[in-house]
């Protein structure tokens, strides 16, 4: 079962033990599922939407203690065939992940960058 607790609680402690350092970065991972009506997968999608909503609703916050928070959009199955001919990986979401949370990205908040190869557009 997937649900929002995880994500609420890790955002609640990432911000409390980051608020006294010089800045960081949050980086929850949602689904590009989120945006699509699939019956079979309601609770699945509603959960991941409610990850991005929380992200965004967190930046405001978190932009105020010098902290980053930032989301990406999966395909719901890593590893499986995509049209365009290679499949989307692990470390094609570790590297989007690793990205978000580095200073590269430090005005990129409030975003949710999507790790699909264009299958979501």
């Amino acid at each position: 079962m997937v649900d929002t607790d995880g994500f609420i609680f890790g955002c609640q402690h990432g911000i409390r033990a980051m608020k006294t350092t010089s800045g960081g970065a949050i980086v929850n991972i949602s689904s590009a599922i989120s945006q699509k009506v699939i019956t079979s997968a309601a609770a699945y999608s509603t959960a991941k939407a409610a990850v991005r909503t929380l992200t965004r609703f967190a930046a405001p916050y978190c932009s105020q203690k010098k902290l980053n928070i930032a989301s990406t959009r999966c395909p719901a199955l890593v590893a499986s065939y995509h049209p365009i001919g290679r499949v989307v990986t692990t470390d094609d979401i570790v590297d989007a992940v690793l990205f978000l949370a580095s200073g590269r990205a430090a005005f990129i908040t409030r975003s949710a960058l999507t790790v699909d190869r264009g299958l979501a557009a």
